[in-house]
């Protein structure tokens, strides 16, 4: 159970709190067949006073480098080698599906495909490109012959260290409330009314989440009424109470946070050479 949410965790701080995304950890021969279009400022805009106590798409690269770090030295030690990847930092707060597709390029490009930044595009793609070209020597090393071991999860665990989990569920249920009591709140209900009218006055009585158009129409009716400001704003005020609520925690999970930055830049160094058991918990 705990190694579920690990898994479940990084994937959603990875995307940000309320908006699943893919797992952090990457799994073999994965498909990836998002669209690559960058953040706009619609999706930048959306920052909340949770985000403070999340790693971030920041935090979660030198999470993933650090993993990566520590796979080459787990591998090095059975005379394998590791392709390292290094994972790009993208210009996202990490809330950017929060409310739904919200960014007019997204919906004129890709409707409501899924999409990312073209840097995590391309990490994807040579994430793939890497596992196709691994031995099966190294896939089993690095994944496990069943896909629950190796390596590569084993320095995931390591990266993610203790108490993390349980500090990421803590802020995840936190930003989760506040958004289920933001959408409830009255001033964002009498906006989505707003934007159903709005929404049946482009031709779109029943909506379906498919097509260009429909997305085109979606985002143009949620800039029309407002919506979004209205979100962050109502949100904003149950993220700030929370934040009064749990100071004392929140204030500790900040504290770790900065010590597993620190923690994680020392990792994320490591040379396959330094994979002596003089670090406890190194993955072996």
């Amino acid at each position: 159970m705990r190694s579920f949410l690990r898994l479940c965790v990084c994937g959603l701080l990875l995307a940000g709190c309320g908006s699943p995304g893919d797992a952090a950890m990457p799994m073999p021969t994965a498909r990836h067949e998002a669209v690559g279009i960058a953040a706009g400022a619609e999706a930048r805009q959306v920052r909340l006073p949770l985000d403070a106590y999340a790693l971030g798409p920041g935090g979660m690269a030198l999470m993933g480098d650090a993993a990566e770090s520590l796979t080459a030295a787990c591998m090095a030690a059975g005379n394998l080698a590791w392709p390292v990847l290094r994972r790009p930092v993208v210009r996202d707060s990490g809330n950017r599906r929060r409310y739904g597709l919200i960014e007019a390029e997204v919906a004129r490009r890709a409707g409501y495909e899924q999409v990312m930044d073209p840097a995590e595009a391309d990490y994807a793609r040579r994430r793939a490109a890497r596992d196709a070209g691994l031995t099966a020597a190294q896939r089993i090393a690095a994944y496990g012959r069943d896909g629950k071991g190796g390596c590569l999860r084993r320095s995931w665990e390591r990266v993610t260290g203790p108490g993390y989990v349980e500090d990421a569920v803590f802020v995840w249920r936190l930003s989760t409330d506040s958004l289920k009591h933001a959408w409830a709140h009255p001033k964002v209900k009498h906006l989505m009314g707003e934007w159903r009218i709005c929404m049946r006055g482009k031709g779109f009585h029943e909506l379906t989440r498919k097509g260009v158009a429909e997305a085109v129409a979606d985002v143009a009716c949620k800039t029309a009424v407002g919506l979004v400001p209205a979100l962050v704003a109502v949100e904003t005020g149950f993220q700030e109470r929370a934040v009064a609520r749990h100071g004392k925690r929140l204030s500790g999970i900040g504290s770790r946070l900065l010590r597993l930055r620190k923690e994680l830049r020392e990792l994320a160094g490591v040379s396959p050479g330094a994979a002596g058991p003089a670090r406890p918990g190194w993955p072996r």
